[in-house]
């Protein structure tokens, strides 16, 4: 693992010497030759930035929450076991899992895809956050999507209560309703609008198949497998969901 990435690494030092040339021109001509490069920093033609790809931005934003999570879990469960070991009064091993099964939905329920629809439709730009908007988008040349969704706001439940109690499909569901909304808005404060897409831009199942072995890496165990699930399972007596932008990882000791 430790030379997957030394191209990437090896790039960036080598633009980041470039841009500090007419700043430190003695310090960057030095990290340049370190680099290997003959002739001089002055000589470099200065770096230009390529087309802003939308989509490999959320497919990595995507694989980074993903790993965050998985470590979060890891971490839970370790402290769930040592504190039931405390509890009876033994000794429980906390090692860490050796393997471990990542659980991808493949969609949402009906009912859930309403009301992900419906808070999309309802969610609007606060009129007082515009020029807000037009300064972030000129200072740090953030793409207008990215403000836009966060900058957003919802209606609030009691409004969304009465709407979603009408729709018909929604009635043997009341009780869970409210609490999904609950969620969902957690969810788009946290990450924005795009996290209750009911589909994404991207192959979120490739995402998670083509970088097991670094998220194996990240959570120091041997080995991941991956199952592309519907909706939820029961793991250990636990009733888990799992639902798309939001992948599970149940762990399991060699």
């Amino acid at each position: 693992m430790g030379n997957v990435h030394r191209k990437l690494i090896l790039k960036f030092v080598e633009t980041q010497a470039i841009i500090l040339s007419p700043i430190c021109p003695h310090v960057a001509e030095h990290v340049w030759e370190l680099l290997g490069h003959k002739e001089s920093i002055l000589k470099a033609r200065w770096p230009s930035v390529s087309e802003y790809d939308n989509v490999l931005i959320s497919a990595g934003a995507y694989l980074d929450q993903a790993a965050h999570e998985f470590r979060l879990r890891m971490k839970t469960y370790l402290a769930l076991i040592s504190s039931k070991g405390g509890k009876k009064g033994v000794s429980i091993p906390t090692e860490k899992p050796t393997h471990g099964t990542v659980w991808i939905a493949k969609s949402y329920p009906t009912w859930q895809s309403i009301i992900l629809t419906l808070l999309q439709e309802r969610f609007h730009v606060r009129p007082d956050r515009i020029l807000l908007l037009k300064i972030t988008l000129t200072l740090f040349f953030t793409p207008i999507y990215l403000v836009l969704q966060k900058e957003g706001v919802m209606p609030d439940n009691k409004s969304l209560s009465t709407e979603l109690g009408s729709k018909p499909e929604l009635k043997k569901y009341m009780k869970k309703v409210m609490p999904f909304v609950q969620m969902a808005k957690e969810k788009v404060a946290q990450h924005g609008i795009r996290a209750i897409n009911l589909t994404m831009d991207f192959d979120e199942m490739e995402i998670i198949k083509k970088n097991l072995e670094y998220l194996a890496y990240t959570l120091d165990v041997r080995c991941l497998l991956f199952v592309f699930f519907f909706l939820f399972f029961y793991v250990n007596n636990l009733f888990l969901i799992c639902y798309p932008f939001n992948v599970l990882l149940c762990s399991w000791k060699d």
